[in-house]
């Protein structure tokens, strides 16, 4: 190429890097419910505890429903620690369970659930709308 320079490709396991598991919670008890749970109003929720840098509402990749929990990801590993006070808090009218992430080794280790369970609980999101948020507010 021209001089040399080539665009850098992302790398994959970059993520890792970017988002310690020991700056993450797991937050769950989001199943059920009227209303639709978006990355934004949790990262919002959650800014008490000092920045939120990524929120992750995990999917079913089979039928593309929301699996009733979510991770999201501090800058800083106290405001992680601040977070695990907010198990029992409210959020629309649900409750919500709050726990440090299992660490990700791979293999299928720190796995939650196995994808099977409450069936058609809720409406889910079927592919409206964007189901991570990466610090951005539009």
């Amino acid at each position: 190429s021209p001089g040399g320079v080539e665009p850098a490709p992302a790398p994959v396991g970059v993520k890792r890097i970017d988002y310690p598991d020991e700056c993450c919670v797991f937050v769950g008890g989001m199943e059920g419910g009227d209303d639709e749970i978006w990355p934004e109003q949790l990262a919002e929720h959650f800014s008490a505890c000092g920045d939120v840098r990524r929120v992750t509402i995990k999917i079913d990749k089979v039928t593309g429903e929301r699996m009733g929990f979510a991770y999201v990801d501090f800058a800083e590993e106290t405001s992680a620690q601040t977070a695990l006070s907010m198990t029992g808090s409210t959020f629309g009218n649900r409750k919500l369970r709050v726990d440090m992430k299992r660490p990700s080794y791979g293999g299928g280790y720190g796995a939650y659930g196995d994808g099977k369970g409450k069936g058609k609980k809720g409406k889910g999101g079927k592919g409206k709308g964007k189901d991570r948020w990466d610090g951005g507010w539009g």
